[in-house]
């Protein structure tokens, strides 16, 4: 029988322990990854309690909580599979409150693309008629006067910068002038004559 020295003991003892390393290290690493997961997936559902949260925002908050990526992705994958996060119900949502609001068409396509939100996603959604974004620009310009040309040229940076056409800002300022007297904003657009207006 071979007699066993000191050193064979280690060297055996150092065997054993990396054997039984390289076996619980997987399971000691999917429990870490599980943990990663839950963690994020408790915080993802108190994140869109308070709001509804489009695939990107929510990975972008997740992350910014400092979770690690993998965990993110994964948490928002699953909440996309049962439901609890829908880009197209965003938009949705986005798009009813943006009836009420005083933004142009051009802001609230910038917006919802800064929110993750495709453009192939946008083309499925009616755009509103010329008459809809007249309407909400002369909201926005109601109580602005517009009677001197750096007034009016204000009013254009305004209704510009709100994210109106162009040439909706310059109809809705001409039909709020009495250059166009007795002609309606639907004429005014059609015929060209905003473009004719002294800024």
């Amino acid at each position: 029988m071979k007699k066993l020295s000191i050193q064979n003991f280690d060297e055996l003892v150092a065997g054993s322990v990396a054997s039984a390393s390289a076996v619980v290290e997987p399971d000691e690493a999917q429990g870490r990854e599980d943990e990663l997961y839950e963690a994020a997936r408790l915080c993802a559902h108190r994140i869109i309690r308070r709001r509804e949260k489009t695939e990107h925002e929510l990975f972008k908050r997740l992350r910014e909580k400092g979770h690690d990526p993998t965990s993110s992705r994964q948490v928002v994958e699953r909440f996309v599979e049962v439901g609890l996060v829908d880009n197209r119900r965003y938009v949705e949502l986005y798009l009813r409150e943006a009836q009420g609001s005083k933004k142009g068409w051009y802001r609230i396509v910038r917006e919802l693309k800064q929110r993750g939100i495709s453009s192939e996603l946008l083309e499925e959604f009616e755009v509103p008629t010329d008459d809809e974004e007249l309407q909400r620009a002369a909201l926005v310009i109601e109580r602005l006067s517009v009677e001197t040309i750096k007034e009016r040229e204000k009013a254009l940076r305004k209704l510009v910068a709100r994210g109106f056409s162009y040439g909706v800002a310059k109809t809705a300022i001409a039909a709020k002038t009495d250059r166009w007297s007795g002609r309606t904003p639907q004429n005014l657009h059609e015929d060209g004559a905003p473009f004719d207006i002294d800024f």
